[in-house]
């Protein structure tokens, strides 16, 4: 596997590429002051019987289920003006605040401190006894009431010096963490992981090399063929079955379209067939999405023993992909749920208003800039006509001084034909309709030619 990192005007794009497939990726916003994985000592501004809403002395603000406050660090106890110690674990979407938890976990190649509880936690798939014993004589010397220490499988096979020093790293950025209460001019912000997803792959040894970033992302990835191929709302299997996948606000419905079903077998009931191959192929497909949380998928209806048998065969299918099955009706109807704090691509690069969703538009004006560059690179053209809707132009204005610094560093000059209809374009000037549209209509010169 493979690193690419690639900041535009509005974002910073991440991705994990395996033989030129995308396997993971990382959205953060240029001017987002909120990261996965920032920990804040947070003041309680205000909260009812299930929030709290953070102050952290800066403008954008976090909420925290009071369920989640609890741990090694924070007590129970809720009251306005009080200091928590937090954890980012979701980041802003849309009109809400990014969403911490009062479980801090520094996480390293063979260990995560934890302040959800203390004490030692070692891997049950570590089943020597003479290793957990050695193990043990490691870190129980270490630990103290505010962190516990959670030892992964992948440690039993490391030296015990260097599992001892890795230890004392992890608990050094923890003492960094933490304030003394009579701090008064404390910084709110404690800790921040530089490059959180590149850091969970390395820390997991997936990660061979960082690929050569060349002179843009277009050049490594399609960013726009990429969302279109993993946005299909239809998925059409081989067995000819169709997965209609809707990701909602709260959760994600995915119905099941049994018609063109190629019923190889007649020893087993259909509705069994059916619901067997369309769950065996959704978890590529939740994972391609990135999606979490609450999946309610519409199975076609089956008699009380078959559902049995169903639900423990694909019990263990899910389990291999990390997904809890959760509930299934006697109507067919089955809940599963996913753990990831991590937005999933549509929350990540589209937006959503009463007309549904649309890619966002400083996803698509960092598309079209940095395809410019590249093209500028191969092809020697430094002139680029593109037709914009009044939106995408205001937020290019938005940035423009950005974006001149950009185009002139490159030698490129852009001409905006501004479109009064449509919403969210950008594109290219296209012969005939464009062409009479300029010759008609006042151009912007976003650069200056040069």
């Amino acid at each position: 596997m493979q690193t690419l990192q690639y900041r535009l005007v509005f974002n910073t794009y991440q991705f994990i590429v395996d033989h030129k497939k995308v396997v993971d990726f990382a959205l953060q916003g240029n001017t987002e002051t909120v990261q996965l994985g920032d920990i804040y000592l947070a003041e309680v501004e205000k909260c009812d019987d299930q929030f709290c809403f953070l102050d952290i002395k800066q403008s954008d603000k976090l909420f925290i289920r009071n369920k989640d406050i609890k741990s090694t660090l924070n007590d129970s106890e809720i009251k306005i003006g009080k200091r928590l110690y937090v954890q980012v674990n979701t980041t802003r979407r849309a009109d809400k605040w990014a969403r911490a938890s009062g479980t801090i976990n520094l996480a390293s190649a063979n260990m995560v401190l934890t302040t959800d509880r203390s004490g030692l936690f070692i891997s049950k798939k570590i089943t020597d006894q003479a290793k957990r014993k050695m193990l043990q004589t490691i870190f129980l010397p270490l630990l103290t009431n505010q962190f516990g220490i959670i030892v992964r499988t992948r440690a039993e096979a490391i030296e015990k010096s260097e599992l001892l020093s890795e230890a004392k790293q992890l608990i050094k950025q923890f003492e960094a963490v933490t304030v003394s209460p009579s701090e008064m001019n404390y910084n709110a912000l404690r800790y921040r992981t530089e490059n959180a997803l590149f850091k969970r792959y390395v820390e997991r040894d997936v990660i061979q090399n960082r690929s050569k970033q060349g002179i843009a992302l277009y050049q490594q990835i399609d960013l726009l063929a990429w969302l279109k191929d993993n946005q299909h709302q239809i998925v059409y299997l081989p067995s000819g079955i169709e997965l209609f996948i809707e990701e909602l606000e709260a959760m994600t419905v995915i119905d099941i379209d049994s018609a063109a079903f190629k019923w190889q077998s007649q020893a087993d009931d259909f509705s069994y067939a059916v619901n067997l191959a369309a769950l065996s192929a959704l978890p590529v497909e939740l994972a391609k999405r990135k999606i979490s949380g609450t999946v309610l998928i519409d199975c076609l209806s089956m008699s009380k023993e078959i559902q049995k048998r169903f639900k423990k065969e694909i019990r263990t299918l899910l389990n291999n992909h990390h997904i809890i099955l959760k509930e299934m009706t006697k109507s067919g109807l089955l809940e599963l749920s996913i753990q990831n704090s991590r937005p999933s691509i549509k929350q990540s690069f589209y937006r959503r208003d009463d007309k549904g969703s649309h890619l966002r538009e400083e996803v698509l004006i960092d598309y079209w800039l940095d395809y410019m560059i590249y093209y500028r690179h191969t092809n020697q053209n430094k002139q680029f006509y593109f037709t914009v809707s009044r939106d995408i132009y205001y937020k290019m204005q938005s940035a423009q001084a950005d974006i001149k610094q950009l185009l002139t560093r490159h030698e490129i000059s852009l001409t905006l034909l501004p479109c009064e209809v449509a919403e969210g374009v950008m594109q290219p000037f296209r012969s005939g309709i464009d062409t009479i549209a300029l010759n008609k209509r006042k151009t912007i010169d976003f650069v200056s030619t040069l």
